[in-house]
């Protein structure tokens, strides 16, 4: 797995923060500046990164939502596209909730089947997550 990156959502200020390794987050919470004290008071949820990123070249965290495609030139029957939310796997892999059928799918998005495209986040775009 590529290195550890966790984003944080911070739900009083409505606001996602960036991408931030371990090393990075720990700099942050030694940091005693009114900025980043202020930044840790309001923090509710953490995602991970998850080591893969979209067509566009965007950094892949669970809770994101995407659209994607899943194309198989021998079997046309199986190609579908759509939205989904990326959440961990019961195997700790990552997968797609698929939200027109209520399914999860897991994927790689380094395959030629899948073509990925962060849209969002299940935070910032609650009016794209409804499943």
């Amino acid at each position: 797995m590529k290195g550890l990156k966790f984003r944080y959502w911070y739900k009083d200020q409505q606001a996602m923060s960036p991408g931030m390794t371990i090393g990075e987050s720990l700099r942050d919470m030694n940091d005693d500046s009114e900025r980043v004290q202020r930044e840790k008071r309001g923090f509710e949820s953490v995602m991970q990164y998850i080591g893969w990123r979209d067509r566009f070249g965007k950094e892949i965290y669970f809770g994101d939502i995407v659209y994607y495609k899943f194309h198989d030139k021998n079997s046309p029957e199986h190609n579908e596209d759509g939205r989904a939310r990326v959440i961990e796997t019961m195997n700790g892999g990552a997968g797609l909730l698929l939200f027109d059928e209520n399914i999860i799918e897991d994927f790689w998005p380094d395959s030629s089947l899948w073509t990925i495209e962060v849209i969002g986040n299940m935070y910032e775009n609650e009016d794209i997550c409804e499943l």
